[in-house]
């Protein structure tokens, strides 16, 4: 029993110091948008709109969803997927990571529209949504 133990600790502690990889593939999401991160067992496929192949910040956005270790990725996969305050925080940091790589004259537009996305297209209640412009702008 003890050597069980150790061993489950042994492979817990492997999965947490080993990092995620990931594809990156330049072809249409499967979901809504230009880009999407989707979890794997051991990695993650970013698949980005060809259209937007030179858009740094959707690169950026999606490999903020694609980092860390394959055992933090299967937690926040799961906190992503069934809890709704977790993947509006996790959104709105992807969009925060994301609106550091466009220019200063273009931030307002982009803040308005990414609020938008965050309202209506990941499925969340209106009283979270509801500060979406003031998170991203902090």
């Amino acid at each position: 029993m003890e050597i069980l133990i150790l061993v489950v600790i042994g492979i817990v502690l492997i999965l947490a110091a080993t990092p995620m990889s990931f594809k990156l593939r330049y072809r249409p999401p499967k979901g809504w948008g230009a880009g999407e991160c989707r979890w794997h067992l051991f990695h993650n496929e970013i698949n980005i709109h060809p259209d937007y192949r030179f858009d740094q910040g959707l690169i950026e956005h999606e490999l903020y969803h694609a980092r860390g270790s394959i055992l933090s990725n299967w937690v926040r996969s799961i906190l992503y997927e069934f809890v709704d305050k977790f993947r509006y925080l996790e959104e709105v940091e992807a969009y925060r990571v994301q609106l550091k790589e466009y220019p200063k004259g273009v931030k307002g537009e982009r803040i308005a529209k990414f609020a938008e996305y965050l309202k209506y297209n990941y499925n969340l209640p209106n009283k979270l949504t509801k500060d979406a412009v003031k998170r991203l702008t902090r």
